[in-house]
This record gives C-alpha cells, structure tokens and sequence, in this order.
C-alpha cells in the first residue's frame, strides 16, 4: 500500500462500516486507510437464509455511487484480504480490469505504527 495517498488509484475497505470507523477494533488500532472508500462486501449480497449475489447492475450503482468507476485503479483491503478477494471478483465481474488486493490488509496496517489512519 505504498501508493495509499496517490489520487491515481481508489482504495476500497470491504470491512464492515463499524470496523471502518474504529468501533470494532480487530489490531492495534481501529479505524481505516486515509481516503479509502468503504463499501461492506455483504452489500454485494442480497437473501437472507440463502444469500446470492446481487445482479451485475445493482452491483455497478452500489461502486459508482460511492465513486468508483470502471477504468479505475483499485486496491482493495479487508482485516485479512478474504472480504478483499470477494471485493476483487466483484469488480472484475464488472469488467474492471486495473484491480488489486492488499494482502497485509488490515491486520498489518493496523499493527504498525508507521501507518496513518483515520477515523
């Protein structure tokens, strides 16, 4: 996550809105990268005793309406890089192509102290 404050590249935190604000703390510390953008990746999910995957335009509404379009760089992390991986296929499912997971995720960005974040 070297680029993290780069405005060429959309970072996308598919943990839950409590992990993203820092109630919920799973490190050393709570809270989210600077400027990513957090969309929970249950949100790609609709059906509650057997959950499927939302369709292809639902989907596309939910990342452009939180301000990532297609032709985006992304970099996506969760806790540790599985609800990151599930973000990932999503978007390319959606014909995203410049796509990437952060595979430290937060269980090391949390746990450093080198690492900013926010709140």
């Amino acid at each position: 996550m070297k680029r993290y404050d780069s405005i060429d590249i959309k970072i996308l935190d598919n943990r839950s809105p409590a992990e993203y604000s820092g109630e919920d703390v799973r490190a050393e510390r709570g809270g989210h990268v600077p400027g990513a953008i957090n969309i929970d990746w249950a949100n790609h999910l609709s059906g509650a005793e057997i959950p499927s995957l939302n369709t292809a335009g639902e989907l596309r509404v939910l990342y452009e309406n939180a301000g990532i379009f297609p032709g985006d760089e992304v970099a996506s992390y969760c806790q540790t890089a599985i609800r990151a991986t599930h973000g990932y296929m999503v978007l390319k499912l959606l014909g995203y192509d410049s796509l990437r997971v952060y595979d430290g995720s937060w269980i090391e960005w949390g746990n450093r102290d080198d690492t900013p974040i926010e709140q």
